[in-house]
């Protein structure tokens, strides 16, 4: 059976997610990179072939857009032209809908979770 991508589904993957979520603002990708460690405490890493390719997709199905860099506080002078994205509407109905399907995943596992113990299944 042919897998389908989530760029079709919907079905973020934990890059994607955190793509997304980096992108509520203007960013360029070296931005993105620090930002997911950060906001992951360290346990998602992200290389530049990673953030690359996944920005390259997104942008091609209009989850984000590329911008004109600003010129924030947070940006050196030799960094004025580096591309920065920027979330569309399509990527935060994606980003919500995404959110939405994990938070009742996780309900749904804790439902189910709430009938053993820690350690231990149930016999019987």
């Amino acid at each position: 059976m042919a897998r389908t991508s989530p760029y079709d589904t919907g079905e973020l993957t934990d890059v994607m997610l955190i793509v997304l979520l980096c992108t509520q603002q203007p960013t360029h990708g070296y931005s993105l990179m620090t930002k997911a460690s950060r906001i992951t405490d360290g346990s998602m890493t992200l290389g530049p072939a990673t953030i690359y390719t996944t920005l390259a997709r997104m942008l091609e199905v209009g989850w984000i857009e590329e911008i004109p860099a600003t010129q924030s506080s947070d940006h050196k002078p030799s960094e004025k032209d580096r591309r920065e994205y920027l979330i569309t509407p399509l990527g935060q109905e994606i980003l919500h809908n995404d959110i939405e399907r994990r938070r009742q995943l996780l309900a749904a596992a804790d439902a189910f979770t709430a009938n053993f113990a820690l350690g231990s299944q149930k016999k019987g």
